[in-house]
């Protein structure tokens, strides 16, 4: 939500300085000028396009560049709400981001609803052979549209979504660390960098193999991580995300390969930790050591 906002005087001593400004609204278009309510645009992006034009065009506005939202909902259909921003003003010549007067707001929204009625039981044989037997004709699957899934943001009736990631509620905790890994920290550590494996988004790019830590589960999952994680492309790409060593320091690593057994499920990390892993079974109230396994990519159903 943009609430007014100014970001320097607009005017100083003795007759106020000429104040140029960009109209933005939701009905507007960003192929428009934007010089006036009539021929606004509808993005923020466009809006600092704009901007950057009329600075770069010899002599900057001279009272500086107020960019006006109006009232309304502006549609995200990108990640960045903005576009790349390299503006910079100056005390006589400030750049003003302001939202609408009179306790109107101009919201951002960046969620994109779910059709429902798309709804259609899991008939993929590779996805329906990693799920729980009792609950495999019970889930359903949903496309969703290529055009939102840069936006990290869904609803359902309303109500925002969230990934996956276990356990569903509190955190998980390092058992047994088998092998510390590579520790590296830019600036700290001497010596070059490891040149491990990273994963991204589930594809693999291996520079030599995975060097990070080797750490097993407090608590066993139900499921078949292992299964998962070679089931192919689009499939697997865990992560971990939490405090392994310090309280302070939140880091989020890569699993490169998952082994599970009756009585233990171990993670190998695709790269360095910043500060190593703890084993905090014993104390699990206080200590570092604790974190959440997630999926953060979409797989295909």
């Amino acid at each position: 939500m943009l609430a007014p906002l100014l970001l320097g005087a607009l005017a100083t001593a003795g007759a106020p300085p000429r104040v140029t400004v960009v109209f933005v609204s939701p009905t507007g278009s960003d192929n428009a000028s934007g010089v006036s309510t009539a021929t606004a645009v509808a993005s923020c992006a466009a809006a600092v396009q704009k901007t950057e034009a009329l600075l770069k065009a010899g002599v900057p506005p001279t009272g500086g560049v107020e960019v006006r939202f109006a009232a309304g909902t502006y549609p995200l259909t990108t990640a960045t709400t903005c576009g790349t921003v390299s503006l910079s003003g100056s005390k006589d010549a400030p750049i003003v981001f302001r939202g609408p007067a009179g306790g109107s707001t101009a919201l951002f929204d960046a969620t994109a609803e779910l059709d429902t009625s798309t709804l259609k039981p899991v008939i993929n044989s590779t996805v329906r052979a990693l799920l729980n037997p009792s609950a495999r004709d019970k889930i359903m699957a949903m496309p969703i549209p290529k055009s939102v899934l840069p936006l990290g943001q869904l609803e359902w009736n309303g109500v925002p979504l969230t990934y996956s990631s276990y356990p569903n509620s509190g955190l998980e905790y390092v058992r047994k660390v088998w092998d510390a890994g590579a520790v590296y920290a830019d600036g700290r550590t001497k010596g070059p960098k490891p040149k491990c494996q990273v994963c991204e988004g589930g594809a693999k790019s291996t520079a030599t193999a995975p060097c990070g830590a080797n750490i097993s589960l407090a608590e066993q999952p139900t499921g078949n991580w292992t299964a998962e994680m070679a089931a192919g492309p689009g499939y697997g790409g865990v992560s971990i995300s939490g405090y392994m060593a310090y309280d302070w320091y939140h880091e989020n690593h890569h699993v490169a390969k998952v082994v599970q057994s009756a009585t233990d499920t171990s993670l190998q990390m695709a790269s360095f930790s910043r500060y190593g892993f703890i084993e905090s079974l014993e104390r699990t109230s206080t200590a570092p050591g604790r974190f959440t396994v997630c999926r953060p990519h979409a797989t295909p159903l």
